[in-house]
């Protein structure tokens, strides 16, 4: 076993993990079940077992299941919007002890803690799962960055694999800010679990009925690390304007001011511990830096029942619309197949001699298949030539049904061609920008529970300042274009802000235990899209007066990212008119000569907008008007392409009927020519047997008289 505290009380704390699994497992088994079939279908196992089963009979040739998906892509658009547009903590001033510049620091601070953690993956896959299933998560947590003067840091975390998570069955926050206990189980190889807990009882497990089964096994061994909140009570030292200190700070005001008055309180606290458990040992025990869960769900799409509720992502919406497709795109490849295989219809004496090639005819590409001209029951009529069965495959038709199921996954999804790059009659930057706007709109709400869970970290981290920076200390931050500080954080300071001297320049020493600071999440362009597109519009700006070159020239190079735009920038900063760099010295603004030049060309820009925007306008009215004209044409020449595959089968069907009335008449003339034949054969047989018997009848007749003249 573990060393631990002798207070610890390991059965009460397997009792209750055990219990909280037992709860949590219970309560998202459902999801679990439908999720897991969700995540098949997004690997490309998009076909029910049953119809696979049915599609290959024992006995039978196999029948195409394709898998044609169609569902990936607005999942990773999902994605790459993120990207694109990556999500970023801030921090601004709630009550009046807060300080601006402080909040800038934060600031600075976050952009630090997002780089090291690389805070921008954990972000995403937690999306990627969101947007697959219907709930992703990640991670806070801290990591000590110096071993020898026990100094941490926060950091946000990726979880692979969401469905690891169990939450909180009670917590309906969108961010998850209200739960109370969430675990991470996660599997370890029996190696590598002694390494890590060389002391551990690897013996047994829970016996709980769920899919976990058994924790301990040859193969694996599962550790769950169990976050729990739970209220304590403390003793705390009250200042007369109403902070809460420690002894040590309360010591430093008493030094500063030996009448400030305080008092202490007995208050309760909430304080999140973090196990890791095994079925029979509590591994370790450590209390978190901050009273929150550090398990962050991140939610997709939410509904409620009258009694239960459902989460869900993309994947649910498009799945019955992608099987379809499937459906009909190996229908339509099982009839492309089956074109080859049409049989050949002819007389039974066509094939009298060749049977083993005709056997082959619809299989194999013979350069010639013979047949029998004469049939031997008639030999004076020619034999009909066989012919093939056709086959009418309905292609426009197959087309059709197959583009009306990828309407049917954009619908369901509220996301358009646009929003994948699709081409459309657009051509104008400004309708081509409203148009994926409006596909956006259909999945904004993925990108806007990431915002709030990710929201809800900085708070937790902003929690975490005060537990983790108790000791006076310099700290790292990043500016927004990514340059490295440094600022110093002291807590035993008097007040939010303060400069000190650090060489040849000052540096920020801040309080974040003083004062309120609201943490909010900003979703836009990255600082180096936002530079390219200043970049771009003061490039527009002086093609229309190159007069404001000289104002702000330093400005549209520093903008700028190719070698020596920034040496350009500073030797055009240092030759500006005095009036102009007086001001931006002073106040950073402009001479009234200057910003009046700057408004007027930006009065005679917006108006060349405005026209712009309106011939664009009119120029996508005309595009849409001929858009439609070629839809209509299009439509109008499918179903020519119909009514000629139609007319084709219709006379190919006639043709046959036409065969095989010639082929009736021809066997009905031979009928009648053998009728004929036999007739007059029958004719001269009568005949003949007539002349017979007359001459027996003479015979007779001349034998009587010859007897009667003999008996005279």
């Amino acid at each position: 076993m573990s060393d631990k505290p002798e207070s610890r009380n390991d059965d009460a704390i397997l009792a209750g993990a055990r219990d909280f699994f037992e709860e949590a497992e219970g309560h998202e088994s459902e999801w679990r079940e439908k999720w897991r079939d969700e995540l098949d279908f997004a690997a490309l196992k998009q076909w029910p077992d049953a119809a696979i089963a049915a599609r290959n009979q024992p006995g039978q040739a196999p029948r195409p299941c394709m898998t044609i998906d169609q569902t990936d892509q607005y999942m990773r658009q999902v994605e790459n919007d993120a990207r694109m547009s990556p999500p970023a903590l801030r921090a601004s001033p709630v009550d009046d002890r807060a300080d601006i510049r402080v909040a800038e620091d934060l600031q600075g601070l976050f952009r630090h803690i997002e780089r090291v953690s690389r805070a921008q993956r954990a972000y995403l896959t937690a999306l990627g799962w969101a947007s697959r299933i219907g709930r992703g998560a990640f991670r806070v947590y801290s990591e000590q960055v110096d071993e020898q003067r026990n100094h941490w840091e926060p950091r946000i975390g990726r979880i692979a694999n969401a469905l690891q998570v169990y939450f909180d069955p009670f917590s309906v926050e969108i961010d998850g800010s209200d739960q109370t206990d969430a675990m991470l189980v996660v599997s370890y190889k029996p190696a590598t679990f002694k390494r890590r807990w060389p002391d551990a009882n690897v013996a047994g497990s829970w016996d709980t009925g769920y899919r976990l089964g058994n924790w301990c096994t040859n193969e694996q061994i599962l550790v769950a690390e169990w976050h729990s909140v739970r209220e304590r009570k403390s003793d705390v030292i009250i200042t007369e304007a109403g902070d809460v200190v420690t002894e040590d700070q309360m010591r430093e005001i008493l030094l500063q001011n030996p009448v400030a008055g305080f008092r202490e309180e007995t208050r309760k606290e909430k304080v999140c511990a973090v196990r890791h458990v095994t079925s029979l040992d509590v591994l370790d025990e450590t209390e978190f830096h901050a009273p929150n869960v550090g398990l962050i769900p991140v939610y997709g799409d939410e509904r409620y029942t009258e009694k239960t509720r459902e989460l869900f992502g993309m994947v649910r919406r498009a799945k019955d619309a992608g099987r379809l497709g499937n459906f009909l795109i190996s229908a339509f490849a099982e009839a492309v197949s089956n074109q080859s295989k049409a049989q050949w219809v002819g007389p039974a004496s066509a094939f009298k001699g060749f049977e083993q090639k005709w056997a082959k005819a619809n299989t194999d590409n013979w350069a010639y298949l013979p047949y029998n001209t004469k049939d031997d029951d008639f030999p004076d009529q020619p034999t009909q030539a066989p012919t093939r069965v056709a086959v009418d495959l309905q292609i426009m038709g197959y087309v059709g049904a197959i583009e009306t199921t990828k309407a049917l996954v954009q619908g369901s999804l509220g996301m358009y061609q646009a929003s994948v790059g699709a081409q459309g009659p657009e051509r104008s930057g400004i309708a081509i920008a409203r148009r994926k706007s409006e596909s956006d709109v259909g999945t904004y709400h993925y990108i806007d529970n990431l915002s709030d869970s990710i929201a809800y970290a900085g708070r937790i981290i902003m929690a975490m300042l005060p537990k983790i920076y108790d000791t006076s200390r310099v700290a790292r931050i990043l500016g927004e274009d990514s340059k490295p500080d440094h600022i110093r954080i002291d807590p035993s300071m008097g007040q939010a802000f303060a400069e000190e001297d650090a060489g040849e320049r000052k540096r920020h020493v801040i309080n974040p235990g003083i004062g309120k600071y609201d943490i909010h999440v900003h979703v836009g362009p990255s600082f180096a899209s936002q530079r390219e597109e200043t970049a771009a519009t003061l490039g527009e700006l002086y093609g229309r007066n190159p007069q404001l070159m000289a104002a702000t020239g330093d400005l549209y190079f520093e903008a700028q990212n190719f070698p020596g735009a920034q040496e350009i920038a500073k030797r055009l900063k240092a030759i500006l008119p005095p009036e102009i760099k007086a001001a931006t010295e002073e106040n950073g603004d402009l001479p009234p000569e200057a910003a009046a030049l700057l408004r007027q060309a930006m009065g005679v820009l917006q108006q060349r907008e405005q026209l712009i925007a309106a011939g664009m306008q009119e120029l996508d009215k005309r595009e849409q008007a001929a858009h439609k004209a070629v839809a209509d044409a299009r439509v109008a020449s499918a179903q020519i392409d119909t009514a000629r595959a139609q007319m084709q089968a219709e006379r190919a069907r006639l043709d046959k009927e036409s065969a095989d009335l010639q082929h009736q008449r021809q066997l009905l003339d031979a009928a009648v020519a053998e009728a004929t034949r036999r007739a007059g054969q029958i004719q001269t047989d009568i005949s003949r047997a007539a002349q017979d018997g007359a001459r027996t009848v003479s015979d007779a007749a001349s034998a009587a008289g010859a007897a009667q003249s003999d008996g005279e």
